[in-house]
């Protein structure tokens, strides 16, 4: 498989970890997905924004598939509670940004973990 290829397979897998964890409630654990295919992907920085774009892209999707009206009813209500500009937009948009971090943060970390233990073992072997 070319490179190209493998880094668009990630980056589904990615979108789906990311779209299942948040259909079951469990939206904040997007980070894992990321961090485990973070570390087989060439780090650049935009293979990193792909990562964060497929893990919010994942994220926000359910919000819209299930229940529409009164998942954005709650967002509303909370956006008045913490005093939020925007209304249903606001907490929708801090949700998406949170996630984006989340996967981001987490490809980035494996991602240069990996670099370093590889450059630490090519140092090693020079004599």
């Amino acid at each position: 498989m070319r490179p190209q290829s493998t880094l668009y397979l990630f980056l589904l897998v990615n979108f789906a970890a990311a779209f299942l964890l948040s259909y079951f409630t469990l939206w904040y654990f997007v980070f894992l997905p990321a961090a485990v295919l973070g570390f087989w992907v060439i780090s650049s920085w935009a293979n990193i924004l792909y990562f964060g774009l497929t893990g919010a892209m994942g994220s926000i999707l359910p919000i819209f598939l299930s229940d529409v009206g009164s998942r954005l009813a709650n967002a509303k209500v909370l956006a008045e509670i913490i005093g939020l500009p925007g209304g249903a937009a606001g907490p929708l948009a801090i949700t998406a940004l949170i996630a984006f971090l989340l996967s981001g943060i987490a490809a980035v970390l494996t991602s240069s973990i990996r670099d370093t233990g590889a450059n630490q073992s090519s140092a090693l072997q020079k004599p």
